[in-house]
């Protein structure tokens, strides 16, 4: 496997349309606020949810998974309204 590489995001977009691994995901809420990041296993918020991340009320949140998450139909990343950034943490394979 290659290395992995860090996306910042601070909007909602979808990140990849090929198969990847995500190794971490850091997010940091906009102060004062809780915030959420919601990542989907595909295109669009109509794929299949992977994951939901929260923080607490203005904290910067940090997750590393021991064993990479696997999107086998791409990446979209949901912003919530309350997060400032994101940064994932991602290995992308060749399509």
């Amino acid at each position: 496997m290659g290395e992995y590489t860090w996306q910042r995001i601070t909007y909602d977009i979808c990140l990849s349309h090929h198969k990847l691994w995500i190794g971490a995901i850091l997010i940091t809420p906009t102060s004062g606020s809780s915030g959420t990041v919601t990542l989907y296993n595909g295109e669009s918020k109509a794929d299949p949810k992977v994951l939901k991340v929260q923080t607490g009320t203005t904290e910067t949140f940090s997750l590393s998974f021991a064993e990479p998450l696997y999107c086998d139909r791409g990446l979209y990343v949901d912003i919530g309204t309350n997060v400032d950034e994101a940064l994932i943490q991602i290995y992308e394979s060749e399509p």
